[in-house]
């Protein structure tokens, strides 16, 4: 059980610290509604794109940091 903690702390911050893929994402207006679309509004209905805002310096750090411990569990 000793053995399997480390591991266990390891793959819990890789998943919990990797970043989601940055894809443009359609925030659009229609019949008083407000639809998410990963595809642009349809003709006649208001909207605009929404993208992913840029990683602060603090988020920027946590991601390398289990980037090492990825790679040190790897190893």
């Amino acid at each position: 059980m000793i053995r399997i903690l480390p591991l266990l702390v390891v793959a819990t911050a890789m998943f919990a610290l990797t970043p989601a893929t940055a894809q443009t994402a359609f925030r659009c207006d229609q019949n008083g509604q407000t639809v998410y679309s990963d595809k642009p509004c349809p003709a006649g209905a208001a909207g605009k794109a929404v993208t992913r805002p840029h990683d602060s310096a603090a988020q920027k750090s946590a991601s390398q940091d289990a980037n090492q411990l990825r790679a040190t569990a790897l190893n």
